[in-house]
């Protein structure tokens, strides 16, 4: 692949990955339910002017706090993705994946870096579980490994496609849409550019989408950004969301249309770098010399999209907002947070849906008891009782380097 394509793409992936819309629009039986299928569009120029206090109650009914088990043979540095198996929950850093139950007891180890048949070669893949088997698949650069409901490798799935795929989700058929991580250097031809492939759980291509977002023609070096960051089902309705671009899109019936226009303006970033002799050890200056905003992740439930910013290009720095489905209100969360009015616990803004009634976020031990133990015992004791004294209880029991705390927002 080259030293420099994978530099790059694995440094894109690993800073603007890491887990958004609308209910299924109706069918063309009337007027009405045509103007239904319109995109969401939400102007978000003024972002910076909308801060605004939330209460996590406004998202969700109760928040749960799972500490992870920490032993020899489960040690994370901290937490990339977490996926639900129903009772189970399968936990990763970017080196290991680990299987434990739903009290955070550790199971087993599934995978972990290295050149084993079960194991993954690159820090940049994700997770992708089959809603209706249990079974779970995971993607890295360009194979696939399957794994049963148990977390038991059963087999390598390989996939006849050029570019590298990462993020994924299963439609509601039963397929598997991929992300395609696309450069106009490794493509030469820019006319027709997939930003996704669908598949079958034995790895034959079904459709290619072809990506709709602006993209650059006139220099060859240029890179196209069609880094799929988000792509998630809801309501029957697979949804890619392109870095750097404004548009989700959804997938139905094999037709790909968008769904949501998320409206920068003027404080989009202007993303068009030359990288036709930037060493790899100076990409991510020249990335961070950018001005402007892009959105990183999004995700959803019935009621909000939730928007993940950065700003200057790819900076960590976050801005959370979210946009309400019903009322049409965009709100930038004030230190991007909900402020927790269920125990009186730990603030929250989810970092990724578990599924369309629960969202998930974590917290290292430490930052846990930082934040617990800081609170006014009294107060928050007599205004939240038991729900507040069994989050400091936890918070006492931990250890600074135990395992990161998995908090989980429900609906």
């Amino acid at each position: 692949m080259g030293l420099k394509y994978f530099t790059l793409s694995a440094a894109f992936f690993f800073l603007m990955s890491c887990a958004g819309g609308s209910t299924t629009t109706g069918n063309n039986d009337t007027k009405e339910e045509e103007e239904d299928q319109s995109p969401i569009y939400v102007f978000m120029e003024d972002i910076m002017k909308k801060e605004s206090t939330e209460q996590l109650s406004s998202i969700a009914s109760d928040i749960v706090y799972i500490p992870l088990e920490t032993n020899n043979n489960s040690l994370l540095r901290d937490i990339k993705y977490i996926v639900s198996l129903g009772n189970k929950y399968v936990v990763s850093d970017a080196f290991s994946i680990y299987l434990f139950d739903n009290e955070g007891k550790f199971i087993k180890q599934v995978a972990r870096q290295g050149g084993g048949p079960a194991d993954f070669s690159s820090v940049v893949f994700y997770i992708i579980v089959d809603p209706k088997t249990k079974n779970f698949y995971l993607s890295a650069e360009r194979k696939i490994l399957k794994f049963d409901e148990n977390a038991n490798y059963k087999g390598l799935i390989k996939i006849d496609e050029d570019d590298s795929f990462l993020t994924g989700a299963f439609t509601d058929n039963n397929t598997m849409v991929l992300g395609l991580t696309n450069y106009v250097w490794t493509l030469g031809d820019t006319t027709t550019i997939y930003n996704s492939i669908e598949v079958d759980t034995q790895g034959n291509v079904l459709k290619k989408y072809i990506n709709n977002s602006p993209r650059y023609s006139e220099v060859v070096r240029r890179p196209l950004m069609s880094h799929v960051t988000s792509i998630y089902t809801f309501k029957n309705e697979t949804r890619v969301f392109d870095w750097g671009h404004d548009t989700i899109y959804s997938i139905v019936n094999d037709t790909i249309f968008p769904y949501a226009i998320l409206d920068l303006g003027k404080n989009k970033t202007n993303y068009n770098p030359d990288f036709s002799n930037i060493e790899p050890s100076k990409l991510y200056e020249m990335l961070e010399s950018f001005n402007g905003h892009a959105i990183a992740n999004v995700f959803e439930n019935d009621d909000f999209l939730f928007m993940y910013l950065t700003e200057k290009g790819i900076s960590r720095n976050e801005i959370n907002c979210i946009y309400n489905k019903r009322t049409k209100e965009l709100k930038l969360l004030k230190d991007n947070v909900f402020l927790n009015d269920l125990d009186g616990g730990i603030s929250f803004f989810p970092k990724k849906a578990l599924n369309e009634n629960e969202f998930f976020n974590w917290k290292s031990a430490e930052k846990f008891k930082e934040e617990i133990l800081s609170k006014d015992y009294d107060a928050q004791k007599a205004k939240y009782g038991d729900r507040f004294e069994k989050a400091y209880q936890l918070a006492k029991s931990l250890k600074d380097d135990d395992n990161p705390i998995m908090v989980i927002a429900k609906k």
